[in-house]
């Protein structure tokens, strides 16, 4: 349930600085959650963080720094993402794909005994129903900021084209 609200209200502090450009509100954005928060949280609830760190090999090291790297790209990729498309858009397709594949690729790759008929069946439905529910909220979007943002100019596709492979991307 908290996971869900913070996910929800993550961009909520960008209506209040609206004179900001959306680099400025990132950068605060990915600071305070991707560096100081993180840090703050494993000072306080991990004991001995520094020997914890240095008694990891380098691959044990090299593998979330690798992936936390990816991670930070993602993040610019969502940035860019709701700041061309929109939050409507970008954010349902975003964590959309994000629910969809989170939740096939570990089914698949990790966990293939329970990818079995009936348990398949039943989990397939459930990712069919959370794509159509997508695709509402992704639909409800774009044509709320289609109609706000892009009637301006008759370049429509050619900006939502490559911002939607980005979106996709990220």
């Amino acid at each position: 349930m908290v996971a869900g609200l913070m996910s929800g209200t993550c961009m909520l502090p960008s209506k209040f600085v609206r004179g900001w450009k959306w680099e400025n509100v990132w950068l605060v954005f990915s600071v305070v959650s991707l560096v100081i928060i993180p840090w703050i949280l494993a000072r306080i609830f991990v004991d001995h963080l520094s020997e914890t760190y240095r008694a990891l090999t380098f691959q044990q090291l090299a593998i979330p720094i690798l992936l936390g790297a990816g991670w930070g790209i993602a993040q610019i990729l969502f940035g860019v993402s709701v700041k061309r498309l929109g939050l409507g858009i970008a954010y349902a397709t975003i964590v959309g794909l994000g629910a969809v594949f989170g939740t096939l690729v570990p089914l698949f790759v990790q966990q293939r005994a329970l990818a079995q008929e009936h348990a398949l069946i039943l989990i397939l439905s459930g990712v069919v129903v959370m794509s159509v529910g997508i695709f509402l909220t992704a639909w409800s979007g774009q044509s709320k900021n289609v109609r706000r943002r892009f009637m301006k100019t008759h370049r429509i596709d050619l900006i939502l084209r490559p911002s939607f492979l980005q979106c996709c991307v990220a």
